[in-house]
């Protein structure tokens, strides 16, 4: 891990954020660099415009609104699902974070303030560990309420943890850039494979769940840290959960 840490020093690091509701309120973010930045956004263009030319699932009603907004784990058919999930998690060289709370903690906070604490925590830790970076971009997809507090919540850490390098942050559209989707992706697999995560007694996956334990066995390597605001840290590096 501090051999990877090492060789991101003085790179210009792209940090892509989303947030989820359900079942956990949680946050994750993919930390990558300028070419993975780059190669990991026209992958996911590239993948995106081949299934448009595609028709085999027009009839499928979701196919509608995959249309429409692309890659979004919550509203694509599995058959999408499955195939972005091997294309782009095989290729990805980026390192995956999650943050999430139950509300058992801080039952004092609605479901979007516990958002932009976890939001706090996670760009605290993701500072400390690239502070040697040359330069870190954060890119949120927007969010009608939230969206203002975003340029807040990472002015307060940078300013909390000390750190020198230069720090920007943006507010995205959905889908813009296209690796936002890569956390949206992973916080639903995350959701959905949580209760063999958090309970490694939980009996096995019946047929239809199967293919969440697939899902999260082929992000598993990338994750390098999920960390719950309740019970600390679930798995990291060298600590990872096998389903």
């Amino acid at each position: 891990m501090e051999d990877s840490i090492r060789q991101l020093s003085g790179q210009h690091l792209h940090v892509v954020l989303d947030e989820a509701f359900d079942p956990f309120r949680a946050v994750g973010a993919v930390v990558l660099t300028d070419s993975e930045y780059d190669a990991c956004n026209s992958l996911i263009d590239a993948k995106l415009a081949d299934f448009r030319l595609s028709s085999y699932m027009s009839s499928l009603a979701t196919y509608e609104d995959f249309m429409e907004n692309g890659f979004h784990g919550t509203k694509n058919p599995n058959e999408i699902a499955s195939a972005y999930i091997d294309l782009i998690f095989k290729s990805l060289p980026g390192k995956c974070y999650i943050y999430f709370s139950n509300g058992f903690r801080r039952p004092d906070l609605g479901k979007k303030r516990t958002v932009l604490l976890l939001y706090s925590c996670l760009v605290q830790m993701i500072l400390a560990k690239h502070r040697k970076a040359g330069s870190i971009t954060f890119h949120f997809e927007d969010h009608e309420e939230m969206g203002p507090y975003f340029r807040p919540v990472v002015e307060r850490m940078v300013a909390k943890s000390k750190v020198r390098l230069p720090v920007m942050v943006e507010r995205c559209p959905k889908m813009s850039p296209s690796s936002l989707s890569l956390v949206d992706y992973l916080l639903w697999v995350f959701g959905k494979s949580s209760r063999w995560i958090l309970d490694p007694e939980t009996s096995e996956a019946s047929a239809v769940d199967a293919f969440q334990v697939r899902y999260w066995r082929a992000i598993n390597a990338h994750i390098s840290l999920v960390y719950s605001l309740e019970s600390g840290r679930v798995a990291n590096r060298q600590h990872s959960v096998v389903i």
